[in-house]
């Protein structure tokens, strides 16, 4: 996840979650694919790193990681980074795809 979202690299991020997907903007890997669209052609560059990082297993093929995003965003055109930070929770299963993202939730908020 880190690696395709500092890299801009839609194809591999979207890989990564179910079709069903739930997030905080609702179900379905549209909505994803939106999302971080918007994303990756608004800015130049982005650094995401993770801390506190805690796994809870939930089920036979299911875990829950919890942990604190650190984002930096540069936007196309600017010079200046926007520095993002909050918790983010991801739901991960075993499909036939192998291991997916089944929810993601996050409160990150841009940090003044």
């Amino acid at each position: 996840y880190v690696s395709a979202y500092n890299a801009g690299n839609l194809a591999q991020i979207t890989g990564l979650f179910t079709d069903t997907v739930e997030t905080d903007d609702g179900t379905g890997i549209e909505i994803i694919k939106k999302d971080y669209s918007k994303l990756f052609s608004t800015s130049e560059n982005r650094r995401f790193t993770v801390q506190n990082v805690q796994w809870k297993k939930i089920g036979e093929n299911t875990a829950i990681i919890n942990f604190i995003a650190n984002i930096q965003v540069l936007p196309v055109g600017s010079k200046d980074w926007k520095n993002f930070s909050g918790d983010m929770q991801l739901h991960v299963s075993t499909t036939e795809q192998g291991l997916q993202i089944t929810k993601s939730t996050h409160s990150v908020t841009l940090q003044e």
